[in-house]
């Protein structure tokens, strides 16, 4: 597989994020409709004046998406708004590998070289990267290198949560490609977020995005009562303040749900 084969597989995925596009795949049920509304009633009215208090407080835009995985509680907030998507798009992408590789196109072996060279769309100019300006800089370190498909995936509002949930409950693709794509998304290296606000010990697959004044973090949080989070943060200069926001609202939801 080539680079300019793989960017095209991730920009593919780009264009259809949303849970309608989503649901034109099969290994990837959409969710909502009556069911998602009734489950909504369960929620505590303090609950949610209490979350949209503190997010009120911080000036900040934050986008929430909370479902437990039994479905029984969930709450929403600007959870159909856009906002940038940062890395956190690489769930999805992370998703149509797995389908690809059960479909026979693509091998997790694949050796894949690392470049940091792109080509503009607009007028085909040279480009690249800057290591500053991304969260995952550990990839800048393998330019030049071969890495395989595998080891890249662990590199790499509603819509998002469907395709945590789908993983989290062995529908992405199948149980075997699920069970792989939790135990990538367990080995996350920025913790600062959803599981700082969490017990000591408690197991998160999630995935982190940041760019300027953006800060996001999608978990399955393998609580006493699991849960799907999502939350994106807009408008915070500094991360460390928009980490602690997120870890506030993860021990709100934490202590509601369980």
């Amino acid at each position: 597989m080539t680079p300019r084969h793989f960017l095209a597989l991730i920009l593919g995925f780009a264009v259809f994020s949303s849970p309608f596009a989503f649901a034109q795949y099969g290994h990837i049920p959409a969710s909502g409709g009556d069911g998602a509304k009734a489950a909504a009633k369960l929620v505590d009215e303090k609950f949610a004046a209490d979350i949209s208090s503190r997010i009120e407080r911080s000036g900040a835009d934050v986008g929430v998406a909370f479902r437990t995985l039994d479905g029984k509680m969930e709450w929403f907030s600007r959870a159909d708004e856009v906002f940038h998507a940062a890395s956190t798009m690489k769930v999805p992408v992370m998703i149509e590998l797995f389908h690809q590789v059960r479909e026979g196109k693509l091998k997790l072996d694949d050796p894949l070289s690392i470049q940091n060279e792109f080509h503009s769309l607009v007028d085909g100019s040279v480009y690249t990267l800057d290591a500053t300006d991304d969260s995952e800089s550990d990839l800048y370190k393998a330019v030049g290198q071969i890495r395989t498909l595998s080891q890249l995936c662990e590199l790499m509002m509603r819509g998002l949560l469907i395709l945590l949930e789908a993983i989290a409950k062995g529908q992405a693709v199948d149980p075997d490609s699920s069970r792989q794509m939790v135990d990538i998304l367990t080995r996350q290296k920025f913790n600062e977020a959803i599981p700082a606000g969490l017990p000591a010990g408690t197991r998160v697959a999630h995935k982190t995005g940041e760019l300027t004044k953006i800060h996001h973090d999608a978990a399955i949080v393998y609580a006493p009562r699991p849960f799907v989070l999502v939350l994106l943060v807009r408008g915070m200069a500094e991360s460390k303040d928009s980490a602690a926001l997120m870890a506030d609202i993860t021990r709100r939801i934490y202590q509601s749900a369980q």
